[in-house]
């Protein structure tokens, strides 16, 4: 089953973006409504700052997740340009899976794939390779 070659176009995912933005808006609100003394809102406002900014930079970070995901018959994985190799376990979530790859020049990645980017044909397909993968050993 593992002898062809497997690709897929990838999108970014609209669930994770959802979530982050959530989760993101509650802590921010969380900070602002916070009660603190008076003197604390110079402060307050350089956190709420610096917590808008990395929201956004991790909604750009959401949004490059795309591209040509591709597994090759040697077990290893092009993404982005770069050929990759898994390195330790496959982390499962319903409707996710977490792959930690590593480079060809030692570089370290962490790879969220979300159900929704991918279609659903696709997402089983991967889904039945890394698990006849994890059997193997």
């Amino acid at each position: 089953m593992n002898a062809a070659p497997w690709q897929c176009k990838l999108r970014p995912s609209r669930q994770a973006r959802v979530l982050h933005g959530a989760l993101a808006t509650g802590a921010l609100l969380t900070v602002a409504g916070a009660p603190l003394p008076a003197l604390f809102w110079l402060i307050k406002i350089p956190i709420l700052l610096l917590m808008m900014r990395e929201s956004l930079q991790q909604q750009r970070r959401l949004a490059q997740r795309r591209g040509l995901l591709q597994h090759k018959s040697d077990d290893s994985w092009r993404w982005q340009g770069a050929r990759w190799r898994i390195v330790g376990p496959i982390r499962w979530l319903p409707g996710a899976a977490l792959l930690v790859l590593r480079s060809e020049k030692g570089r370290l990645y962490r790879l969220w794939l979300m159900q929704d980017m991918m279609p659903p044909a696709r997402w089983r397909q991967f889904r039945a390779r890394l698990l006849c993968r994890a059997e193997r050993g």
